[in-house]
C-alpha cells in the first residue's frame, strides 16, 4: 500500500493501537519527511499502522487516509485548538491519524469476548429488569414471543451474557425473569455447544428474612432452578444491608462465599456496592479465597459522578469487571423523550425532574451520533464500553436489540469521549442513586 507520512514526533503514534514504547526508537530515523517503501518494511511501528489500514482496506471501504485529508485535517485542529501540546503533535497530524484510526479499526465486536473472572464474555450483556415487570416497564406475558426472538437475535450475533436477578418480575410474577431466561436458553434454536456458552449473571436479594447462610445458598439454589440450570455463571448479591441492617452483612457475604465453595456459582459479584462496602466484602472474600469478579453499579453519561469514578477505581485497581447497569438513564438518553413527551408511570415524574438539564448533553450526543451514522443510544452504549465496563441495556423488542448491537463493532475517539465526559459534568442534575447504594 502506500507510503504514510511519519511525522516529528513519532512518540505520539505509540497511542496507535498496536504500538509499544520499544518501537520508539525504530521510528527515531524517520523524523522527517516521508518513509520510502523499503524503510517501512524495517520499521515495526509502520508495519503495525500498514498492517491497521490493510485491514481497513480489505474490509471493502475505500475512504482510506489520504482521501479523508480535509476530514482528518480538521479533526486535527479542533484535537489542538485549546491544546498546550501543539508543537509536540507538529500541528495535529498525528492526533488525525489516530483519530482516523480509531474510527475504522473495529472495536469491541459482539462476537468479541472480555474477561469476568474466570468466564470469557461479550462486550456488552443484556439486562432483563424488564422481563415480568408491569409497574415500570409494563410487561404482559403476549410479549414472551417477541422477547424469545430478542434472545435468540442476540445470541446469534454472538452476546453471551444476561443479567437477571431472583427480585425481577412484579407481584405474582416475582421471579418471572429467571423463568423466561431459562426458558429462552432452553428454545434457543441454535447449537448445545452454543447454549453452553451462555452466562447467567443473577443477583439474590438481601431480603429481610433472609438472615443464615443457608437462607443465601438456597436463594441461589432456587434461582438456578427458575433457570433450569446446574450451576449460576455469576452469583451476585443485589444490594448491600450496611444502611440499614449492617449486622445482616455478614451473613450475605458468607453465603456468597459458600455458594461459590459449593460449586453453585462460577464466580461472585455485587451490585449497588460504594467502594468503601466493596474494599470490605473484598478483603472477606479474599481470606475465604473466593475472588470477587464483578461489581455492578449504576453507570451511564448521567450517573458518572464521584462515586462511580471511586468504585470505577477500586474496580481497577482490584481486578473487578464494572458492570454498567440503566447505561441509558432508563431512557432518558435515546432522545425519544422531552419534558413534554414523558412516558407513563413512575418513570414519568423523573424524566420530567432531570430531562429539562439534559439538552447541551443530548445536543453533543445527537452531533457525534450524526458525524458516525449512530443513535443516541449507541452513543451512550458505546461510552459505556470506552470507559472500560461491560454496558448490560435492556430490550424489548426487536428494534431496540437491533439498535444495542449497533453501539458495538466501532469506538469513539478520545476527542469524542472527551466531549461526552465535559457535557456530562455539566448538567444540573443527574440521575437518582439507587436507595441501596452504599458507600
Amino acid at each position: 500500500m502506500a507510503a504514510v507520512s511519519c511525522w516529528s514526533q513519532p512518540l505520539a503514534l505509540l497511542r496507535v493501537q498496536g504500538l509499544q514504547q520499544s518501537d520508539a526508537p525504530q521510528l527515531k530515523h524517520f523524523r522527517k519527511g516521508t518513509h520510502l517503501s523499503t524503510q517501512r518494511q524495517q520499521c515495526g511501528a509502520c508495519r503495525r499502522v500498514d498492517q491497521l489500514f490493510g485491514s481497513h482496506l480489505a474490509s471493502g471501504r475505500q475512504d482510506s487516509f489520504l482521501g479523508n485529508r480535509q476530514l482528518l485535517t480538521a479533526a486535527s485542529s479542533a484535537e489542538h485548538q485549546n491544546s498546550a501540546n501543539v508543537e509536540r503533535w507538529n500541528g495535529g497530524r498525528a492526533v488525525a491519524v489516530l483519530d482516523f484510526l480509531q474510527r475504522v479499526v473495529p472495536a469491541k465486536k459482539p462476537s468479541d469476548r472480555v474477561t469476568l473472572g474466570p468466564l470469557k464474555v461479550s462486550p456488552m450483556g443484556i439486562g432483563t429488569w424488564a422481563f415480568g415487570n408491569r409497574l415500570l416497564w409494563g410487561y404482559e406475558e403476549e410479549m414472551d414471543g417477541e422477547l424469545q426472538d430478542v434472545f435468540n437475535l442476540v445470541v446469534s450475533r454472538g452476546i453471551n451474557l444476561f443479567d437477571t436477578a431472583d427480585s425481577y418480575g412484579t407481584g405474582r410474577l416475582n421471579g418471572k425473569s429467571e423463568l423466561l431466561l431459562g426458558k429462552f436458553i432452553r428454545e434457543y434454536p441454535g447449537s448445545e455447544e452454543s447454549k453452553a456458552n451462555i452466562h447467567v449473571a443473577s443477583k439474590f436479594a438481601p431480603y429481610p428474612w433472609r438472615i443464615t447462610t443457608g437462607q443465601m445458598v438456597d436463594a441461589c439454589k432456587a434461582s438456578a432452578k427458575r433457570l433450569q440450570m446446574e450451576q449460576v455463571s455469576v452469583g451476585q448479591l443485589h444490594w448491600s444491608t450496611a444502611n440499614y441492617q449492617p449486622l445482616q452483612e455478614r451473613v450475605l457475604w458468607d453465603g456468597l462465599a459458600t455458594m461459590y465453595e459449593e460449586g453453585l456459582v462460577k464466580a461472585v459479584g455485587v451490585s449497588n456496592y460504594g467502594p468503601k462496602q466493596m474494599l470490605k466484602i473484598h478483603k472477606y472474600l479474599e481470606v475465604r479465597g473466593v475472588p470477587l469478579a464483578s461489581a455492578q453499579v449504576q453507570y451511564s453519561l448521567i450517573s458518572s459522578g464521584g462515586m462511580q469514578q471511586e468504585i470505577k477505581a477500586v474496580c481497577d485497581d482490584l481486578g473487578i469487571r464494572l458492570i454498567s447497569y440503566s447505561p441509558l438513564g432508563l431512557g432518558m438518553l435515546t432522545g425519544k423523550y422531552s419534558a413534554e413527551n414523558v412516558p407513563k408511570g413512575p418513570r414519568g415524574q423523573l424524566f420530567r425532574q432531570i430531562l429539562p438539564g439534559l439538552t447541551p448533553l443530548l445536543e453533543t450526543m445527537r452531533a457525534i451520533a450524526a458525524g458516525r451514522g449512530k443513535t443516541l443510544p449507541q452513543v451512550a452504549i458505546n461510552w459505556c464500553v470506552c470507559k472500560g465496563t461491560i454496558p448490560i441495556p435492556g430490550a424489548k423488542s426487536l428494534v431496540q436489540a437491533e439498535e444495542n448491537l449497533g453501539a458495538l463493532g466501532w469506538r469513539l475517539t478520545d476527542g469524542e469521549i472527551r466531549a461526552l465526559d465535559d457535557a456530562s459534568t455539566r448538567i444540573p442534575r443527574g440521575m437518582i442513586q439507587n436507595i441501596f447504594q452504599t458507600k
